[in-house]
């Protein structure tokens, strides 16, 4: 990546790098944490000026070298780093045919009845935007029937870590008995978060004096392992656990080990602090899959919001659903409780 050092860059104390330099030299960092190092009349970071930041350039290599601590980096699946991919079509089909003769075959007045079933899985792919349906045929002597459990068109807001969905869908709350519904929807998707940071797990944060490696123990097994540059880190990747104690040793470049036991106990409702689940949706309930049901009034109007908040003193949740047939409230708490287990209520 080619970098161009101006007259300005010389006689500053620090190199000012622009945002789309450093993206195209796939340098990621939390906006917010070098916030103060952005120079906004010239449109450029002096990373440099942060503490426990290195920008070396070494002349005779021709080659930058950047040191950030690890707590400030930007998460792998940030939308910033995102590939949307290419426009495409997948789809998957099955059918089967079969067809039944009541009385004498050989009697062409006997009764003849058609019986057929096919389904078709499509996904249609245009730019950030993507068209996802499920709708299988039947017909038999009793006539035709469409069913669609999930016809939705949707797109990626990374901004939310969520999906906006138009058509047909399904609520998604902690506290509700979900519902099928025509409508809008915005609401959360783990899947675009790391995998590490999917369900919960301890933050476990601290600050390296030197380079150290962290290793962090469960049941007598590894589960996770890294190595720190100098600065304040935290450990907000760590695969989702079970139940039993955590052993975090930090060791450093003298071989000198700090070792602290964390009591776990899970729940199914436990995010990591920090995490969120949320869900706001409109439209009109249907709990039938005929399509053709689409179009008539369905079972009423509603409005839903849910939010699942992960606290560093446990989770929250909440949800409200206003529904011209009955309205409902919920609140939800649900709080570890180290070496005593966890609370839900």
């Amino acid at each position: 990546m080619a970098l161009t050092v101006s007259t300005d860059d010389e006689n500053a104390d620090h190199l000012c790098l622009t945002p789309e330099w450093l993206q195209s030299a796939s340098i990621f960092f939390r906006p917010e944490a070098y916030a103060k190092t952005f120079d906004k009349v010239r449109g450029c970071y002096a990373l440099g000026r942060k503490e426990n930041t290195r920008i070396n350039f070494d002349l005779g290599a021709q080659t930058l070298e950047f040191g950030i601590p690890q707590a400030w980096l930007l998460e792998k699946n940030d939308a910033n780093r995102w590939d949307y991919g290419i426009n495409g079509l997948r789809f998957t089909y099955n059918g089967n045919f079969n067809k039944n003769i009541q009385g004498d075959a050989a009697d062409y007045g006997g009764n003849r009845s058609l019986n057929a079933f096919g389904s078709l899985k499509t996904s249609l792919n245009v730019g950030r935007w993507i068209l996802s349906g499920d709708i299988n045929a039947t017909r038999n002597a009793w006539g035709t029937q469409v069913n669609s459990s999930d016809l939705t068109l949707s797109t990626a807001i990374g901004k939310i870590k969520g999906d906006l969905l138009l058509g047909r869908s399904q609520t998604r709350t902690e506290l509700f008995s979900d519902f099928s519904f025509y409508g809008a929807a915005v609401r959360s998707n783990s899947n675009m978060r790391a995998w590490q940071t999917r369900g919960y797990a301890p933050l476990i944060t601290g600050v390296a004096t030197s380079t150290e490696r962290i290793t962090v123990k469960q049941g007598g097994y590894t589960i996770y392992s890294r190595v720190v540059p100098p600065g304040p880190w935290k450990l907000d990747d760590i695969t989702s656990i079970s139940n039993g104690n955590l052993v975090v040793t930090v060791e450093n470049d003298s071989g000198r080990k700090t070792i602290t036991e964390y009591p776990v106990a899970t729940l199914p409702s436990l995010l990591r602090s920090g995490d969120y689940n949320y869900n706001v949706a409109v439209g009109q309930r249907n709990d039938s899959n005929r399509v053709e049901d689409a179009f008539s009034s369905g079972n009423g109007t509603f409005a839903l919001t849910s939010l699942d908040w992960g606290l560093p003193s446990g989770t929250l949740n909440m949800a409200t659903l206003l529904y011209n047939h009955y309205q409902a409230t919920g609140l939800g708490f649900t709080k570890p409780l180290g070496q005593w287990g966890a609370l839900s209520a």
